[in-house]
């Protein structure tokens, strides 16, 4: 299982870039499923990725990754193409794939090497949670629909995060039974 879907995910679960630090974890469930995370630098800017496909099992992680495949062949191809363009994308190839039986939450925080405002963008995936460096947390809320969710119009939240020295950024961590 592990072996599996290690495939999608990082070789590395650390990176530095600019003043920006990333670290991320994942622990292998007892069965396939549809949980995912990547990163990619590009020009000036870290965009980090964070999904979770509906289901469990054999086909979830069938999906997860079909997706991962796209975002990375996608950004590879075009490396200016913008996050809403880019998520829209991911929801085209998904419905087309998964036909509605499978939905995929996203949230994509894109990071400027730089620091100073993060850029989050919310295709249905849970809050986003801040901390400054003394301590104070916020969190994000964001609207948007899953991708490959059958809808008429495709909407992904958006909104800027300013971020100090020392601030960190964590997607909210929900408990689910497998």
């Amino acid at each position: 299982v592990s072996a599996v879907q290690s495939m999608f995910l990082p070789r590395a679960a650390r990176a530095s870039i600019g003043r920006v630090e990333l670290r991320g974890f994942y622990r292998s469930p007892d069965q396939c499923g549809g949980d995912w995370w990547w990163y990619d630098a590009t020009g000036d800017r870290l965009r980090v990725f964070v999904g979770d496909v509906s289901g469990h099992g054999a086909g979830a992680a069938m999906v997860t990754g079909s997706t991962s495949s796209v975002c990375r062949l996608a950004s590879r191809m075009d490396a200016g193409l913008g996050a809403k363009d880019l998520l829209a994308l991911l929801h085209r190839e998904l419905a087309a794939t998964a036909g509605g039986k499978y939905h995929m939450t996203m949230a994509l925080l894109e990071v400027p090497k730089s620091g100073g405002v993060v850029h989050l963008y919310n295709a249905g995936a849970p809050p986003i949670l801040t901390m400054d460096k003394d301590g104070k947390v916020g969190v994000v809320s964001l609207r948007g629909v899953p991708l490959g969710f059958t809808v008429d119009h495709f909407e992904v939240g958006h909104a800027e995060i300013a971020i100090g020295r020392g601030s960190r950024i964590r997607r909210a961590i929900i408990d689910k039974e497998v």
